[in-house]
């Protein structure tokens, strides 16, 4: 029987990305203000999207999931504080639920 050996490895690592779409926090429509949200973070692992209207939340490599969880906790709250203090909203959701196509990007 043949065995195969394989290369020592580090352990498996994970990271999170997670994509929010911004709203007006009055109307809950989607708003395309993703460039300025981003800059007023100023935060690396806030990030801009193709679509103006969404802002992602990155976290960086992580050894274990509540690791993962935790800096995307901290990274969704000081995404929060930059959020309010523009008056904007945030929704996490596959698609908005009654948005036009054209304020979609």
């Amino acid at each position: 029987m043949n065995v195969m050996h394989f290369a020592n490895s580090r352990r498996s690592t994970l990271g999170i990305e997670w994509e929010l779409a911004l709203v007006d926090p009055v109307t809950g429509d989607l708003v395309g203000r993703g460039a300025e949200v981003v800059a007023a973070a100023a935060n690396q692992h806030i990030a801009g999207e193709f679509l103006t209207n969404t802002v992602e939340l990155v976290t960086g490599v992580c050894d274990t999931v509540p690791a993962a969880t935790a800096e995307l906790r901290q990274l969704r709250d000081e995404l929060m504080v930059t959020l309010d203090r523009l008056g904007l909203g945030a929704i996490g959701t596959g698609t908005h639920p009654w948005a036009c196509l054209l304020y979609t990007s």
